[in-house]
């Protein structure tokens, strides 16, 4: 009896995760792609500071231009390099003072 309930339990929490990443919100991931594309580490920014990357990810989860962001990230491998996220993107001005930090 116990052994059932601890995997119902288990396979609960499993489903809660799975569930979590995949309706983790569009614009969340961009913000990932976007800062690996710049070859910024968004885990080590997570880790030492939190409360940035947090003011990152709300920017990001508040701005008008996700499906733009979207599709020059899918159109362009080199996105990076032609920058046209500078234009529209609510964190420029914060990715460009991580990279002069790098």
């Amino acid at each position: 009896m116990w052994l059932t309930l601890f995997g119902i339990t288990a396979l609960a929490a499993i489903a809660f995760t799975a569930a979590a990443i995949i309706l983790q919100p569009a614009a969340d991931l961009l913000l990932y792609r976007l800062m690996r594309a710049l070859d910024i580490d968004a885990d080590k920014v997570a880790r030492s500071e939190p409360l940035f990357f947090c003011e990152l990810e709300a920017r990001c989860q508040a701005c008008k231009s996700v499906e733009r962001c979207a599709r020059d990230l899918a159109c362009n491998s080199n996105t990076a390099a032609r920058q046209p996220w500078r234009d529209y993107c609510p964190n420029s001005a914060a990715l460009d003072s991580l990279l002069k930090l790098r």
